[in-house]
């Protein structure tokens, strides 16, 4: 075994589709009752429109509001782009007022905005210490399981929790996920390496080598009872060291060990093993 035997994730994943990515980060598209909810203000919400004047800042800051209670996320947008959310506005919130000139803010003006907003819902933006704190979770996250989604999906929930708002799309995918995944790869493949002999591996390889028909260890396992003490002598050996190793390698993923080659799936069949030999004695 050799440590470039180890099936690493591509360069760059792909976990989401188009229209799941577009669920969680593009703009909101609001109607109906989804519109009045999010676009319903509560007092403490509508007490900052005092501090932006002419209407239009009043507007950018309502519009900014409601996306961001829909989302969780702040948006670049004209007011070309969202000409229905500012119609709704207009007629709901400034029904007596001559339709204004609506000229967008300035990035200063924005920006300010956005502090008022994330103050109002106690949100905060990701700081490097964040993202250090989110890799910490990814690599945690990798040991339970290696499927990148589960991985995002972990990563998504302590976002919210901690009420922070989600860095991009591409820093969550590449550089936590892809990353945290090939991390915990290696760190098993350093573990076995070490606590394998030469001869286990051998013997583990030549079980789960890979066939056009079943895995070795299957056809093992479905031997015939009349020939069971030969499949016993077989599975205690390798049964006794995967009990012995596994322990070691910590909380991992065995999703991640079925991607190894030659020590592949000595967590996950541990227990197939322990079956095979004594399961029916």
């Amino acid at each position: 075994m050799t440590r470039t035997d180890v099936t690493l994730p591509p360069k760059r994943l792909h976990i989401l589709g188009d229209e799941e990515i577009e669920a969680l980060y593009g703009r909101p598209c609001l109607s109906g009752e989804d519109r009045t909810k999010a676009f319903t203000l509560t007092q403490p919400e509508k007490d900052p429109l005092a501090s932006f004047t002419p209407i239009s800042l009043q507007l950018y800051f309502l519009l900014q509001l409601g996306y961001f209670k829909a989302k969780q996320l702040f948006f670049t947008f004209t007011f070309d782009d969202v000409i229905e959310d500012v119609t709704y506005f207009l007629a709901r919130y400034f029904p007596e007022t001559p339709r204004p000139d609506l000229r967008m803010p300035n990035k200063r003006t924005i920006l300010k905005q956005r502090h008022q907003i994330l103050k109002l819902f106690s949100y905060r933006l990701c700081t490097p210490t964040d993202r250090q704190n989110l890799w910490i979770h990814a690599q945690h996250a990798a040991r339970i399981s290696s499927k990148p989604i589960y991985i995002l999906r972990e990563l998504l929930r302590s976002l919210a929790e901690q009420r922070l708002v989600k860095p991009g799309y591409t820093f969550l995918q590449e550089e936590l996920v892809g990353k945290a995944i090939t991390a915990e790869g290696k760190r098993l493949t350093t573990i076995l390496h070490t606590l394998l002999s030469d001869s286990e591996r051998l013997a583990l390889d030549t079980l789960l080598q890979e066939t056009d028909a079943l895995y070795p260890i299957t056809q093992l396992k479905r031997q015939p009872m009349k020939r069971k003490r030969q499949r016993n002598a077989r599975c205690l050996t390798i049964a006794g060291r995967a009990i012995t190793i596994c322990p070691k390698l910590g909380k991992c993923s065995s999703s991640l060990l079925l991607s190894m080659n030659t020590t592949r799936r000595l967590g996950a069949c541990k227990n197939t093993l322990l079956r095979c030999s004594i399961g029916n004695a």
